[in-house]
């Protein structure tokens, strides 16, 4: 409804709550604003779900639902394919390349920005985070990040905040990213944790291996070079040391040694 204010605001003193409810209701103002001799006229809207009163979760629940098939709608008329729209959340300042498809319980939060040709599957949430175009996303979960061209992640990974992958960076399932940011072409195809680092180009790490980050006390960042081929089960320990170029580390417990080397081989002592 719409008011001249001054009108709107003579009446709502003379409303009244001689009701079942005993409440105040703002439609009364009509039938006051008539006997004043008044002008009131009635307006079509396009939409009459624009006009819905929520006045408990199920009319909360009804007029979400209604939002988000608008929602929707918008982007499948722009080229967006959704595989099961009413399965679909996307909220409403997300941005979506065309012939991008969506499958069924994707989410979609914040100010998300997702580029062309992108194929974000099954159960993915994202948050706040930009993917170029040709991204594939399996099942995975990722928060104020940014993905490269090319890029895969998933399934069941996860990018945490600040968390940067290059183009055609492959993340793959059961690896988790934190603060970390990927050049192009590593890969990490699963059981990993990458934290508070800094990889360069064309980086293989292994299945089981840890950016041991964390010291109890303070956060510390790795820097690992072009081309360096990190085996299985690795623990890296390094403190702000470059790790040079074509590294092969195996085994666990890599720390400085490795970074001064080209080889490195450390299994862990018995304690």
């Amino acid at each position: 409804m719409s008011f001249d204010n001054q009108l709107l605001f003579d009446c709502l003193k003379r409303v009244g709550n001689d009701n079942a409810q005993g409440e105040y209701y703002l439609p009364d103002v009509i039938a006051l604003a008539r006997q004043a001799g008044r002008t009131v006229a009635a307006y079509v809207m396009a939409d009459e779900t624009e006009a819905i009163g929520v006045n408990d979760r199920v009319a909360l629940a009804e007029a979400t639902q209604s939002m988000r098939r608008r929602i929707n709608e918008y982007h499948m008329r722009q080229g967006v394919t959704m595989i099961d729209p009413a399965s679909t959340y996307i909220e409403a300042d997300v941005v979506i390349g065309p012939d991008t498809v969506l499958e069924a319980n994707v989410s979609l939060k914040g100010q998300t920005r997702i580029g062309a040709q992108c194929q974000i599957g099954a159960n993915t949430e994202i948050h706040d985070s930009q993917l170029a175009d040709g991204v594939s996303v399996t099942q995975s979960v990722i928060e104020s990040s940014t993905v490269a061209t090319g890029a895969t992640v998933g399934p069941f990974a996860h990018l945490r905040p600040t968390s940067h992958l290059g183009q055609d960076v492959h993340i793959g399932n059961f690896v988790e990213v934190k603060n970390s940011t990927l050049g192009a072409g590593v890969k990490s195809g699963h059981l990993t944790y990458i934290g508070d680092a800094d990889l360069g180009r064309d980086i293989n790490i292994g299945c089981g291996t840890i950016f041991v980050n964390y010291d109890g006390k303070k956060k510390h960042r790795s820097t690992v070079g072009d081309q360096a081929f990190i085996g299985c089960k690795c623990q890296h320990r390094v403190t702000s040391q470059d790790w040079r170029p074509n590294l092969y580390c195996s085994g666990y417990n890599c720390d400085a040694r490795c970074a001064r080397s080209s080889l490195g081989h450390f299994p862990r002592q018995a304690r």
